[in-house]
């Protein structure tokens, strides 16, 4: 990985107390407040009932006018406590509380911690194991939710949801420490997998923080490599576009019923060949035409 990085991430590590809040940590935080405003029927109807207030009986969950604020800002997380309690009256927030957004973190991982991130989504396989994501059982008819082995990484990209990028961090993090050849073809599947992750409703809100955080990963690539450009103007077209399918096989039966979706462009912009004066060598540039 970048050599650059290590060495200014080093620098910036806290010699002694409790490690600084990270940033995918706030990005975490923010996803689970939007998810729990969305099942209550937004913030007002949350401070409504959460809110705490002297003349009632408190809810087990109700929450001082700061720790809201707090809590939708990111800076603090629920307690274990919270969450259960949130569970047990919310039951469709603990796939969201249980997302590994920790892949996204630049902080220094060990392969071990980066694996463990993923096993909850692994069963055992034939020959090697198979993604088994939370909700997959009941669409496993669909073309893109069926079984994927592990580190496929164009059929992770074609599932176009959380879990999908989820996996393709991981990947990334993974070919970073070791099989240094498959680093760039797992960054340029994460780039193209953005779209999917940021269109959910809990993360949609918060997609600006999340392209940063995915952006700022590719600095674990070889300093001596040429980087990664990425066409922000294509990015953000596929995060707002009423339709954005990157399974083929999906959009082939869609072309069947007359339905014509176009395949996502490539949110990476290519290099090309330049000569940049008479006789002289030819650069690779990113985007030069």
């Amino acid at each position: 990985m970048g050599a650059l990085h290590d060495a200014f991430t080093a620098l910036d590590r806290p010699r002694r107390g409790r490690p600084r809040r990270d940033p995918s940590d706030s990005l975490h935080a923010k996803i689970v407040w939007t998810a729990w405003t969305l099942a209550e029927g937004g913030e007002d109807s949350l401070q409504a009932r959460y809110l705490l207030k002297r003349v009632r009986q408190a809810d087990p969950l109700a929450m001082r006018s700061d720790e809201i604020s707090h809590y939708r800002d990111g800076s603090r997380t629920l307690s274990r406590a919270r969450q259960e309690l949130l569970v047990a009256r919310h039951p469709t927030i603990e796939p969201v509380l249980r997302w590994p957004l920790g892949v996204l973190s630049l902080r220094g991982q060990s392969l071990r911690t980066i694996e463990a991130n993923i096993r909850p989504f692994l069963i055992e396989g034939g020959l090697s194991p198979l993604y088994d994501f939370p909700g997959d059982d009941a669409e496993r008819y669909e073309a893109n939710r069926g079984w994927i082995s592990y580190l496929d990484l164009e059929r992770l990209y074609e599932r176009g949801d959380v879990y999908g990028f989820i996996a393709l961090a991981a990947a990334f993090r993974v070919y970073c420490l070791k099989q240094h050849g498959r680093q760039w073809i797992a960054a340029r599947y994460l780039i193209k997998a953005l779209p999917g992750f940021c269109r959910h409703p809990c993360v949609r809100p918060h997609a600006e923080q999340a392209v940063a955080l995915t952006k700022e990963l590719l600095v674990l690539l070889p300093d001596f490599s040429f980087r990664l450009e990425v066409d922000n103007d294509v990015l953000w077209q596929q995060i707002n576009n009423v339709i954005h399918q990157p399974c083929r096989v999906l959009r082939l039966i869609a072309a069947k019923s007359g339905q014509a979706i176009e395949e996502p462009l490539d949110p990476l912009v290519p290099y090309t060949y330049r000569r940049c004066r008479p006789g002289g060598q030819p650069l690779m540039l990113a985007g030069s035409g």
